[in-house]
């Protein structure tokens, strides 16, 4: 059978789930964290290729994102506001999941760790970094000196992507599998605090984290550049991985079936599995067929 994919909207917050056609309860469950000015709708092809391997899945859109209502002006959308919305998905679950997190999805990841730090794995994709974020700011103004003026004058970061070009020099790459005009059509208004607050005297990193972690850093990323990238993963004690002859938005790339086995067999190898209390019925039984009705 083929991965059933369903989408709601409840309470104003679009949620996308996949199931496999079968099995995968021994596993936890992923969620999925976009990015600035993404949604839920990035992560679904995603979403059918972890569940042909096993895997169930839920991606959320942020407030004011994808098909979620705002609920917030963006010029005061932070964060710790949007990390409130995480932590709402993570108790609507049954079981602790895997958190697979992009761009900004991976740094607010990077902050619920630092007050929850027992989850069965995290995964990072083209993360924010670490420490900072002054230098992709300074970077922002060398390559689009207008559109990061506009942002500060307008307080939100919505002028970054106001043409097609725009957003495939900042997200994707001649490989990618969607056209600048489509991307565009899809993201939302986005807050310009989410960046300014992910900096000294405001954000420190988390010193130590027992979750595992891996880190994979698109080559071909022009908003977080390799190097930092890398440099981050070691703050974090994260497994870092290069993703080659990929941007940012690797999910769309071409090659992101790799990326998907690579990330599957991360998990693996790292011995995920829902823990025998968490399961519905006991361990090393099969799972209850439903009476007819």
């Amino acid at each position: 059978g083929l991965p059933l994919l369903e989408r709601t909207v409840q309470d104003g917050i679009e949620r996308v789930q996949c199931r496999p056609a079968e099995g995968g309860e021994d596993r936890p469950p992923l969620l999925f964290v976009h990015g600035m000015w993404h949604g839920a709708f990035c992560w679904r092809e995603w979403q059918v290729q972890f569940a042909e391997r096993g895997w169930e899945s839920h991606a959320f859109s942020l407030p004011g994102h994808g098909g979620s209502r705002p609920r917030r002006h963006l010029s005061w959308a932070t964060q710790g506001y949007y990390l409130r919305f995480l932590k709402a998905e993570i108790e609507r679950m049954e079981r602790e999941p895997v958190l697979v997190g992009h761009s900004l999805g991976a740094g607010l990841i990077q902050r619920l760790l630092k007050e929850q730090d027992d989850f069965p794995a995290a995964v990072m994709l083209a993360p924010i970094y670490a420490r900072e974020m002054l230098s992709v700011i300074d970077n922002r103004f060398r390559e689009d000196l207008w559109g990061s003026l506009a942002c500060f004058l307008v307080l939100t970061a919505t002028p970054s992507i106001r043409n097609a070009e725009l957003v495939k020099r900042m997200f994707l790459s001649e490989s990618s599998m969607i056209e600048p005009e489509e991307l565009r059509g899809q993201l939302s208004p986005e807050s310009l605090l989410v960046l300014l607050q992910h900096n000294p005297p405001f954000w420190f990193p988390p010193k130590e984290i027992e979750t595992p972690l891996l880190w994979l850093a698109p080559d071909h990323d022009t908003l977080m550049k390799v190097g930092p990238s890398l440099r981050s993963a070691r703050v974090l004690g994260a497994q870092a991985e290069i993703v080659p002859d990929t941007a940012h938005d690797l999910m769309f790339d071409r090659r992101s079936p790799l990326t998907v086995q690579r990330i599957h067999d991360w998990l693996i190898e790292a011995g995920v599995r829902t823990a025998p209390e968490a399961l519905p019925w006991p361990a090393g039984e099969a799972a209850p067929v439903p009476e007819a009705v």
